[in-house]
């Protein structure tokens, strides 16, 4: 199993499949670029990683949006 991710690694991850990293007030939320709904929400670690579970369940939801709008 492969560590956290740091954060800034992950916001640009998320930027490519056209999302967005958005602070709220006890997580981070990402969000849809083009319609603003939320995807899903995540915890950092020392508020500079993300736990690699958190990367693994984006990847997912993302692969699942692409798949039933095809």
């Amino acid at each position: 199993m492969m560590g956290p991710m740091p954060l800034r690694k992950f916001e640009t991850l998320v930027k490519s499949f056209g999302c967005r990293v958005e602070r709220c007030t006890k997580e981070w939320e990402i969000r849809d670029s083009n319609d603003g709904k939320r995807v899903m929400g995540f915890a950092t670690v020392s508020g500079r990683y993300v736990k690699r579970w958190y990367v693994d369940e984006f990847l997912k939801l993302i692969a699942v949006k692409r798949g039933g709008q095809k």
